[in-house]
């Protein structure tokens, strides 16, 4: 390129570069033809071709920030690792394809087991802890009160009222937010711009694609989870966990505390689910939670654990959450479109004024 001008050899070595992106992308090479693309942008930067090509490559949503120094997957060419600018949360990438879900030898609603597509997605790295969580109700403004409560307990395993204003129970920042229903859970996810997982973006989030039974494998270990059999009977740090973290880099997807997710729940769906982006029954009274909580045996400590609870539900020392990003939109479900999951917290911040006011 000379005084603003693209040689005819500048040119011509653009569509070079552009046709080896796309054998690039032949070969699912994503990340390789988009270092391609941009070099063939560099030199050609109204090439049509490079421009349309580079548009069909995955984007990272909006929302999101790599991590300093990540690494970039392969095939789609997205970071490894990156941060919720919301939630100043971790998240990991999960690629798409198949994987098994469910077992046949489990108790029932745990099978039968069959194999599942997903589309690419982020999950958080660890549960969300009460410290974001009294991040989030800080930045919304949401005080303590009769709505508020619809959200979550206070509780000394997670967070408390003290001095106007929430925080986490002593010693406890670290931990996760516990005594959540499932719209509190989902009106978290809201605010940071994410989503609850599905049970399938759950699963194989923990297992991956090789059906291993526990997220660092097949044999079981209490040094690698926080269940009944660790001892510790209370949660522990999000973090203290990290030879039981599962393929992806998922921490805690075993033990400490079972997580909300956005299915509702029924024994019955596995014999009937789509091959395909599975979003649960369209309808239901408890929804799902997966993980297995301190308390609970190492029985349920194994991927394909189910467990379920009406969403209104606080569970005390259990029922707490991770969220997820998604690449490509889910479709509206029913507590969408009744809006309770979207401007949610707008709904809480209008309840506590008009509570205000009464007292």
């Amino acid at each position: 390129m000379q005084n603003g001008t693209i040689s005819e050899g500048s040119s011509g070595d653009a569509r070079k570069l552009v046709s080896q992106a796309q054998e690039a992308l032949n070969r699912s090479l994503a990340l390789h033809a988009k270092n391609l693309l941009e070099k063939a942008l560099a030199l050609d930067p109204g090439n049509k071709s490079a421009l349309e090509l580079l548009a069909t490559l995955p984007a990272l949503p909006e929302g999101l920030s790599p991590v300093e120094g990540a690494s970039f997957q392969q095939e789609t060419g997205l970071p490894v690792e990156v941060v919720c600018d919301a939630s100043d949360s971790p998240m990991v990438l999960v690629p798409k394809g198949k994987f098994t879900m469910g077992r046949n030898a489990g108790p029932k609603g745990e099978g039968p087991e069959h194999e599942v597509y997903l589309n690419t997605f982020y999950i958080d790295k660890f549960e969300v802890t009460t410290k974001q969580y009294v991040d989030f109700l800080g930045k919304e403004g949401i005080k303590d009160g009769k709505a508020t409560r619809e959200l979550f307990e206070e509780n000394v395993h997670g967070i408390v009222w003290r001095g106007g204003r929430w925080q986490p129970a002593p010693r406890l920042q670290k931990h996760p937010m516990v005594a959540v229903s499932w719209l509190g859970a989902s009106a978290y996810a809201s605010w940071a711009g994410l989503d609850l997982p599905t049970e399938a973006q759950w699963e194989k989030a923990a297992r991956s694609t090789d059906g291993r039974s526990f997220p660092w494998g097949e044999d079981f270990s209490t040094s690698k989870c926080n269940c009944k059999e660790s001892g510790a009977m209370h949660s522990t740090p999000v973090d203290a966990y990290p030879s039981g973290a599962s393929p992806y880099g998922c921490w805690d997807m075993a033990g400490n505390v079972w997580e909300w997710c956005f299915d509702w729940h029924s024994p019955d769906y596995y014999a009937s689910s789509p091959d395909s982006e599975p979003l649960g029954p369209a309808k239901g009274e408890k929804k799902a939670l997966r993980s297995c909580g301190w308390g609970a045996p190492a029985q349920s400590a194994h991927c394909c654990s189910r467990f379920f609870a009406p969403p209104e539900i606080h569970l005390e020392k259990l029922g707490g959450f991770r969220c997820v990003k998604l690449l490509i939109r889910r479709p509206a479900r029913e507590e969408y479109k009744r809006g309770l999951l979207k401007k949610i917290t707008t709904s809480i911040r209008k309840k506590f004024k008009t509570e205000k006011r009464t007292k």
